[in-house]
């Protein structure tokens, strides 16, 4: 529970963290609906379209990065070859990917 504060750092970051790639992986997994596929898609365009690489409060805590990057990574195998995501998109989200792990070798925590 993330209470009633709207101005909560942590409510934006919870949400970037991106534990429901899990479960509308699994749902694809179980189902073979397409739906889920496209969903994905929709999440992950938005959330890249209004979290620019290094810009934002979703890019300063190295610990927010590594899980987001995380289920990425999970998020490729769970939607890897469904029919209807393109290689384009793919590239795309890896590049994405590979950004999470650049920004991290950048910014290692030591504490």
């Amino acid at each position: 529970y993330l209470g009633n504060d709207l101005s909560d750092i942590k409510r934006p970051w919870e949400l970037s963290r991106m534990y429901w790639l899990w479960w509308i992986g699994k749902a694809y997994w179980i189902s073979g609906n397409g739906v889920w596929t496209k969903e994905f898609v929709c999440l992950i365009d938005d959330w890249q379209t209004n979290n620019p690489i290094d810009i934002g409060i979703n890019w300063v805590m190295p610990m927010e990065v590594s899980i987001r990057g995380f289920w990425l990574t999970m998020g490729f195998g769970l939607f890897y070859g469904a029919p209807n995501i393109n290689d384009l998109w793919w590239s795309n989200y890896l590049k994405l990917v590979y950004k999470h792990g650049e920004y991290l070798i950048n910014n290692l925590e030591y504490f």
